[in-house]
């Protein structure tokens, strides 16, 4: 009784801690495997031919023994890998303690959920903005992002539309989505790619604004435009050329005096009415066309608060010239891109 109660579990205790000193002892070795595969892990400790039965050999897992097989060899067999299978595997023979392997093995997958992704909207613009969390051991190759409306239609939500591109350089953080509807809600998505696939998406829902600032600036600046008179604009230019045609004739007439009064000049008044002349004839003609596309505007009778497209649009054109080149012209101001639909990854995370 006193044996079994007290000596035997000493003993084990020692056992087990000698173990582990000389399983600290060994070196770690480092794998690294893709998701979803098979890896055997051979105990080196056992030798290149190995005499001992496979029982009498185990592995510990986190310190548990591990449920995947042990081949005839000793080896560990670990089927369809998985993220929680990677850490520190550990491999001896029972009542010896001389042949302990460590292997540290990491699991590559894809890539994991972008961080502090945001969505900042306008009027009919939004700003997609996100920070890489990690790449899940291979390089990311790209970005991919998507929105649709969050207003459902007979029930249910639109399909997934892309933004293009549809396959955002790797080195970027942020993606501007065009042609959105004013006080509107959408949901955006966008996740990272690598050679195992996509990452989990991170949505975000945001609602462009209801006013546009730029749109009432425009409004403000062609106030009192339905009623401009071309007549009265024509009127004050022809009086402007016609002092500087005075102005003109009196300098090119008190040049001549001069001249003729010394004799020796060889200044050519005619000349210089001539210039002149041409100078004041295109500004006239610049004039007239100006009233015209004036007058040309005004009897359109556009209602500039009910398209803020142009306005809005005019920054973003300027610092993306590509702009207008690339993206077709829309059929409707929810529309953005005409590629094809695709589908999307996997279950998202919502934020």
């Amino acid at each position: 009784m006193f044996f079994k109660r007290i000596i035997l579990p000493v003993f084990c205790l020692a056992f087990e801690a000698g173990v582990g000193v000389s399983g600290e002892e060994v070196e770690v070795r480092d794998i690294s495997v893709d998701k979803g595969t098979n890896v055997t892990i051979p105990c080196s400790g056992l030798g290149v031919e190995p005499t001992l039965p496979a029982p009498s050999v185990q592995w510990v897992h986190r310190g548990n023994r591990t449920h995947h097989e042990v081949l005839v060899d000793g080896s560990l067999l670990l089927k369809q890998i998985s993220a929680d299978d990677a850490g520190v595997y550990e491999c001896g023979v029972e009542n010896e303690t001389a042949f302990n392997d460590r292997i540290n093995i990491t699991v590559r997958t894809e890539p994991p959920p972008l961080a502090n992704v945001t969505v900042h909207a306008s009027t009919i613009l939004a700003l997609i903005l996100w920070n890489v969390a990690g790449d899940g051991g291979h390089p990311i190759i790209d970005f991919t992002a998507q929105y649709r409306s969050a207003a459902p239609v007979n029930g249910t939500l639109e399909p997934w539309r892309p933004i293009s591109p549809n396959h955002i350089s790797p080195n970027s953080r942020q993606i501007d989505v065009y042609h959105l509807d004013t006080n509107a809600s959408y949901w955006f998505r966008v996740w990272a790619n690598n050679a195992l696939g996509p990452g989990a998406p991170v949505e975000v829902l945001a609602t462009t604004l209801y006013t546009d600032q730029d749109a009432e600036l425009y409004k403000h600046f062609l106030e009192g435009a339905a009623t401009f008179d071309p007549r009265a604009w024509l009127a004050a230019v022809c009086v402007v050329l016609g002092a500087l045609a005075v102005l003109a004739a009196g300098t090119a007439a008190q040049l001549c005096r001069e001249c003729r009064s010394d004799g020796a000049c060889t200044f050519d008044p005619r000349a210089w009415l001539a210039a002149v002349c041409v100078v004041l004839g295109a500004l006239a003609v610049l004039a007239a066309g100006t009233a015209a596309q004036l007058c040309r505007e005004c009897r359109s009778d556009v209602d500039y608060s009910e398209d803020p497209d142009g306005m809005e649009l005019v920054p973003n054109i300027i610092l993306n010239p590509g702009f207008l080149d690339t993206e077709p012209k829309p059929q409707s101001a929810a529309s953005i891109i005409r590629s094809a639909e695709r589908a999307g990854p996997g279950k998202p995370r919502r934020v």
